[in-house]
Formats: structure tokens, sequence, C-alpha cells
């Protein structure tokens, strides 16, 4: 009688939370991609030696153009639009 029976809900409840948790870590890690690649020079921006000498390296490449660059730094803001700030008192 002094056993507690392993409800469905509470199972339910911590397989949604594992995959929340999953799902928030493949988002930072895309996030953290995205920021590598923005650092790297893009590829219109190199000469021919250089994209050599990057790819020898097996350095992060960058995005193909510029332009190609430009809507990435949008996308990695805008999970925090729905956030709000928390106010201490």
């Amino acid at each position: 009688m002094g056993q507690r029976h392993h409800c469905r809900g509470d199972d339910q409840a911590r397989r949604a939370r594992d995959a929340a948790y999953r799902h928030i870590i493949g988002l930072r890690s895309a996030i953290a991609t995205i920021e590598k690649r923005l650092v790297a020079p893009t590829m219109d921006m190199l000469t021919v030696s250089d994209r050599k000498a990057r790819r020898k390296a097996k350095a992060v490449n960058g995005y193909g153009s510029q332009a190609e660059g430009f809507a990435p730094p949008r996308r990695t803001r805008q999970p925090d639009r729905g956030r709000r700030k928390s106010t201490s008192t």
C-alpha cells in the first residue's frame, strides 16, 4: 500500500520535457554553426589561393556570398522575440 504507482501523466510530462530539452540543444547547435559561418569570410571575397588554403586547413566554410550571409543573423535573434524580460522588484 505504501508503493506509489508510476502515473502515466508523469511519464508523459517527463518525455515532453526531455523532447523540449533536446530541441533546445538542437537550436543552440544550429545557432553556434551559423555564428561560426558568419565569422568566416565569404567565398566571393577570397582569392583562389585563399580558398585552397582554407580547404587544406579544413577551416569552417563561410557563406557563398555576402547576400547569402545576410539572413542568418536575423534568424539567430528570432527565438528571443517571444521571451518576456523578467523585472525584479
